[in-house]
């Protein structure tokens, strides 16, 4: 798909909202949970917002009410639906500095009109500064979609950063755990992090020596954690340890043989396979 600016789309996308509806369907992407049409992208050479439906070919438009943001330099390193439905968060860096932009935004195509009056608009509610060194190129997200938090990793230290702050215009972030709690030194870093179906694992992929995802090695001084996260009070406990299990980048993905909603199956048995 393309802009109706002509400029390169960023590969961070997002639609604004999904819902728990309770019901399985036979398409993968939405199995419990309604999905918004509207999808949000970026135009990288024109650092313009667009929009446009997610079930379409057509050309993604600019977002007019944001055409006067000033975001040259800036391109999305992270952007999620989060558990307000109308309210997905976007974190933008320009190298240096990151802004974490908290939406309003239409979930469907008959609820927005550009130029009426009438209807839910596309602004941002708030465009919040990241403090100084705590995030870098190196940082990881991700956004459990019914959680009240999303979750970032740097170096060697995950976050959790609450949403209900983020729209009530303040910066909340709190490290949750750190690599030296499980016997790592300072130089050992967290490559990548993922978060299981079900919400109860958190997988980290670390590197021991510090090597990031743009080196390359053969040694074996990649670790993998699997830990126990308490959702409701953030605690984190370790489950298993795995050393010396890859090189250098350690990279992790979760892969499913079923896609399941939340760690159930049809059936609403449990089924969260690691």
């Amino acid at each position: 798909r393309e802009s109706e600016l002509g400029g390169k789309l960023s590969p961070v996308y997002f639609n604004v909202s999904m819902k728990k509806n309770g019901q399985f369907s036979s398409f993968f992407y939405d199995i419990g949970y309604t999905i918004s049409d509207n999808m949000i992208t970026y135009d990288q050479d024109n650092y313009r917002f667009l929009y446009g439906n997610y079930r379409s070919k057509s050309t993604f438009k600019e977002i007019q009410e944001l055409s006067t943001l000033n975001l040259e330099g800036y391109e999305p390193v992270f952007g999620s639906p989060t558990r307000n439905l109308n309210n997905p968060v976007v974190v933008i860096s320009n190298g240096s500095t990151y802004r974490c932009l908290v939406f309003q935004a239409p979930q469907n195509d008959n609820e927005y009109q550009p130029g009426q009056t009438t209807g839910i608009k596309f602004k941002i509610i708030n465009d919040l500064t990241v403090p100084t060194g705590l995030m870098n190129k190196y940082s990881d997200f991700y956004c459990y979609i019914t959680d009240e938090d999303f979750y970032f990793s740097t170096d060697g230290t995950l976050y959790s950063v609450n949403i209900q702050s983020l729209i009530n215009g303040s910066w909340s972030a709190k490290p949750i755990c750190q690599l030296t709690d499980f016997g790592y030194d300072a130089e050992a870093k967290i490559n990548c992090f993922d978060i299981t179906r079900s919400g109860k694992y958190l997988v980290l992929g670390v590197s021991t020596d510090g090597k990031r995802k743009d080196e390359s090695s053969d040694e074996l001084n990649g670790d993998v954690l699997l830990l126990n996260l308490e959702k409701n009070n953030n605690t984190i406990t370790l489950k298993n340890k795995f050393e010396q299990v890859g090189g250098t980048p350690t990279d992790i993905i979760l892969k499913y043989l079923s896609y399941f909603c939340e760690g159930f199956d049809e059936n609403k048995t449990f089924r969260d396979y690691l």
